[in-house]
């Protein structure tokens, strides 16, 4: 109601009687915020990989490529396309083909041709739609270097300049803001 959520990662344990469900925290507490984003419609390089992982799965490999980026730089074999997309600091709508699924975690690498490494983000499909050239799929980033974000945040504005739109932003969106782990040992 405030314009802030919460959201908390956990393991389903059990269902009891009555609708009563069990869970083990896992340590995530992450913070969004309701709040006008600006978007753009462009056409970048840009990867991204679709498999049925668990987000913990995903969530791992984030890590393993964040810490290789930090250590190296670019990703050595990463081949990318040039995708029209709908991009945020928020999130990116991509079109795949009529006949194709849409995953419901994703990770993409953008290209913001800053001479910087692309962009990694963690993203959850949060709706889809189908339309004459495809299958549209929205996604929401919940897992991203706040650098990486306001690398996007930049990019999108600087676009959006270019292109002569104004700078009032049309639609509200739910936008990571806070990220935490608590890494410490569990307490039973």
């Amino acid at each position: 109601s405030m314009g802030i959520g919460l959201q908390i990662a956990a393991d389903l344990l059990e269902i009891k009687d009555g609708n009563v469900f069990c869970f083990r925290l896992r340590g995530i507490l992450e913070t969004y915020q309701r709040r006008q984003t600006l978007r753009v419609d462009a056409k970048l390089k840009l990867h991204y990989i679709r498999q049925e992982l668990s987000l913990a799965a995903y969530r791992k490999e984030f890590k393993r490529i964040v810490a290789y980026r930090k250590a190296h730089g670019c990703l050595p074999n990463l081949k990318m396309d040039d995708v029209k997309v709908n991009l945020s600091a928020g999130g990116i709508r991509i079109t795949i083909g009529i006949n194709e699924n849409c995953s419901r975690l994703l990770m993409f690498f953008v290209d913001l041709e800053d001479g910087l490494p692309p962009v990694c983000a963690l993203a959850e499909t949060v709706w889809t739609r189908k339309d004459d050239s495809g299958l549209m799929c929205g996604h929401r980033f919940i897992q991203i270097l706040k650098t990486d974000q306001d690398r996007l945040g930049k990019y999108v504005l600087s676009l959006r300049k270019q292109q002569g739109l104004q700078q009032v932003v049309s639609k509200t969106n739910w936008e990571l803001m806070d990220y935490m782990i608590f890494e410490g040992k569990e307490s039973k």
